[in-house]
């Protein structure tokens, strides 16, 4: 690689971590409007950048503007259209944005819409080892969109998120966060347990040490 190409690398990563929206927040903390007007200064010189348009996205949904923010994502796809991060920021948003819909009928297409591109990215191969982070993001938000409207888990899918749990678990061992997860997810179907009748949990074993 010349010194030409290595320059251009250097200057890419040093542009990414610098606009990282979390690294904005949580290492310097900005606020999201700060975050919009340094956003707002990039925009003629980044935005053919997928990544520009990635992190505009995520300021737009931790700001709770769902339809901004897939608007976004979905210009950054436009751009990099295997892009792993973009492809998840997506999934995740059709997730979260089911929770803020007054029709129960649009936040369960919403939610279903969600559910399926994360499982699609978590079957692919490729990206194997980003696997565990679609999983920990699916399982996270179907528990609060149960909670949230009170819902009852079906059986088939309780059965899916327990075996891409111990996927998860086997792919990254001793792994805090997704150890973590195995425990809220327990306690969430406890709780399911005793809140409807005719439960079919069974929690002996349920996931693989």
């Amino acid at each position: 690689m010349n010194m030409y190409h290595r320059k251009r690398i250097y200057y890419k990563n040093v542009y990414e971590y610098l606009t990282k929206y979390k690294y904005l927040v949580k290492e310097l903390g900005f606020s999201n409007r700060q975050i919009e007007r340094i956003y707002s200064e990039l925009y003629q010189d980044y935005r053919n950048f997928s990544y520009y348009w990635l992190q505009t996205g995520l300021l737009e949904q931790a700001s709770k503007q769902y339809d901004y923010a897939m608007q976004h994502f979905h210009s950054a796809e436009r751009i990099n259209p295997k892009s792993y991060a973009i492809k998840h920021a997506i999934a995740r948003n059709y997730c979260k944005y089911a929770l803020f819909l007054n029709s129960k009928v649009q936040s369960d297409e919403m939610f279903a819409e969600g559910k399926r591109k994360f499982l699609e990215l978590i079957y692919q191969n490729e990206h194997l080892v980003s696997k565990p982070y679609s999983i920990h993001s699916l399982i996270f938000e179907a528990m609060n969109y149960y909670n949230q409207f009170n819902l009852h888990i079906p059986e088939e899918e309780d059965k899916l998120f327990m075996r891409l749990l111990n996927d998860a678990a086997k792919i990254n061992h001793n792994d805090g966060v997704i150890t973590n997860l195995q425990r809220q997810y327990l306690s969430f179907k406890y709780k399911q347990m005793n809140h409807f009748d005719n439960a079919y949990y069974e929690y002996e074993g349920a996931i693989d040490e």
